[in-house]
């Protein structure tokens, strides 16, 4: 699908993951950085997921509430376990 986002995993329970996207823009007129973020609730299948790991997402049709898209593929793996 075209709508893929690049997220971040915040937190992992069973086969749902919660995920935060960053989307960074630059104001029109005072050129300054404005950092955007958004959580989004989405259905994990890989079940290898941790806190902190760069996930890609993508769209599907609503499997609940509030989940409407899955995790595509692992990108990076954070190895920093506390």
């Amino acid at each position: 699908m075209a709508n893929n986002l690049t997220a971040k995993v915040i937190s992992v329970d069973g086969s749902t993951a919660k995920v935060q996207v960053t989307n960074i823009s630059r104001h029109r007129l005072y050129h300054k950085k404005l950092v955007e973020k958004k959580k989004y609730i989405v259905d994990n299948q890989m079940g290898n997921l941790s806190s902190g790991d760069i996930v890609t997402i993508e769209p599907i049709r609503p499997k609940s509430k509030r989940k409407r898209f899955r995790i595509n593929k692992l990108i990076n793996k954070n190895d920093s376990e506390i």
